[in-house]
């Protein structure tokens, strides 16, 4: 499926109506859904019922971005690895970076074999101010990051005790690289394994491991941590890189995960050993990168695969989640031409989520804020 720079114009207006649609439908589900929700999300009486109302409809979101690469675009995902036990329970998710949507594609994981509802990301912190999907991820009580450790380690703090407040058990995913694989990156990890005279790395970037500690710190302590899931991602015929690559009508014909879940109680308890224990996992994702792109059919080891589902369930899961999201579309759109008072909602909506944004920092501030 992935197509050179040279594709047809059909071909590029359907990977860019993708993107559009990803735009459309998370843009006006803040507004129409998530944004009547926000009372009962903020007042601490009903915000734990407020954050699984709003679950629900975010949840059916993610369904609607895995049944658009999976069902419309026909992309193969295979997944490979370890059962996670504990894959309703509270999971911190670490990943290579290889690409700037991985953690859209880690999706198709999420539905499979954990659980997507309780899916929650760790982003940089300019994608919050994207009007409508920073919303809705707002919303989601998603994990941006300034990349400044200070500010991010206090921030850190205020989201899992907003977690623990409302015995919520997140699944967290974290990209201990700091950002994906890059040229410029991977030069800077290069300068990092000569001043620290260690190996340099052809597939992954050093892991930054302070802020990896401190999650596992502070999840253990508010008791919403069960496992720690290792995910590699490799992709064996075409690497995405972002979403200029969509645009011109390149996606992977398939993603690769292998998955490895360690018990909580298996890590060590010191911070400078957890700190290794997560540089020793990056030293084996790189020799397990290294077997899989230079043999010549990719693919992870699966002598001790453990990774079973109910696929025709899934994928009624999917249709049913692009027929809600389209039909919602449409009606959206219907009403936007037709119903006046629904346009001047809209605008109400608008302004309301960029107030919040401009004199809060935004929803997730609120609700961090009692933390």
């Amino acid at each position: 499926m992935y197509l050179a720079i040279g594709a047809s114009p059909l071909i590029i207006c359907h990977f860019v109506c993708l993107l559009v649609c990803y735009f459309l439908t998370s843009f006006f589900g803040a507004l129409v859904i998530l944004l009547p929700l926000l009372p009962l999300m903020i007042f601490p009486v009903t915000e734990k019922f407020g954050k699984w109302v709003a679950d629900k409809f975010i949840f059916l979101w993610k369904l609607f971005a895995v049944a658009m690469y999976e069902v419309c675009i026909g992309i193969k995902v295979i997944i490979q690895g370890e059962d996670n036990p504990h894959c309703s329970n509270g999971n911190l998710i670490i990943l290579n970076h290889r690409t700037r949507l991985d953690w859209l594609f880690l999706m198709s994981y999420q539905i499979r074999y954990a659980s997507l509802q309780q899916f929650v990301i760790s982003l940089k912190a300019p994608l919050k101010y994207i009007p409508g999907p920073g919303w809705a991820m707002q919303c989601g009580a998603f994990l941006f990051l300034q990349r400044k450790w200070e500010l991010d380690r206090l921030w850190m703090t205020k989201c899992i005790q907003y977690f623990q407040r409302i015995d919520y058990k997140p699944q967290l995913l974290i990209f201990p690289e700091g950002t994906d694989f890059t040229d410029y990156a991977k030069a800077r990890s290069d300068a990092y394994a000569e001043k620290m005279a260690v190996k340099k790395y052809s597939y992954v970037l050093h892991p930054r491991t302070t802020g990896f500690v401190h999650l596992v710190t502070e999840m253990k302590k508010s008791n919403c941590l069960d496992a720690l899931v290792d995910v590699t991602v490799g992709y064996p015929k075409f690497i995405l890189h972002d979403e200029r690559d969509i645009i011109y009508g390149q996606f992977p014909e398939e993603i690769h995960f292998f998955v490895q879940t360690y018990n909580i109680s298996d890590l060590p308890s010191d911070s400078e050993s957890i700190a290794e224990w997560c540089q020793k996992r990056w030293a084996e994702k790189e020799k397990r990168l290294e077997e899989y792109y230079t043999c010549n059919k990719k693919s992870f080891p699966c002598e001790n695969n453990k990774l079973h589902c109910d696929e025709g369930t899934i994928r009624i899961y999917l249709y049913l989640s692009l027929a809600f999201w389209l039909s919602f579309l449409i009606l959206v759109l219907f009403s936007l031409v037709y119903v006046w008072y629904f346009k001047w909602y809209c605008v109400l909506a608008i302004c309301i989520f960029s107030c919040i944004q401009f004199f809060k920092g935004g929803v997730d501030d609120i609700l961090f804020s009692s933390s």
